[in-house]
């Protein structure tokens, strides 16, 4: 199952994460189990279990993107996204931002 949180305010930040009013989906296994225990007992957040819905990058906002881009561990960007990326700043690559 996926985890989607939903924080109350923009940009509140729990387990080395932001987190933001627009829900975010994050696969499973993304975080340990002590830190699912965290964020679920977290009053400024809403967490929930639901099940895996891949989300298109052709048809993600700008919001979205940018906050996937900024989620992402390092190195770890979906191929997705790098496209998306490179169509938006060509030349460049993540890691020379």
């Amino acid at each position: 199952m996926a985890i989607k949180i939903r924080a109350r305010y923009e940009g509140f930040r729990r387990c080395g994460l932001s987190h933001h009013l627009e829900p975010t989906v994050h696969p499973d296994g993304r975080f340990t189990d002590e830190e699912m225990e965290i964020l679920q007992a977290e009053p400024m957040l809403t967490v929930e279990l639901t099940p895996e819905t891949p989300v298109d990058p052709e048809k993600m906002t700008v919001e979205q993107l940018r906050n996937a881009l900024r989620d992402a561990p390092s190195g770890t960007l979906k191929p997705g996204l790098v496209t998306l990326y490179q169509e938006q700043f060509p030349g460049k690559t993540e890691q020379s931002g």
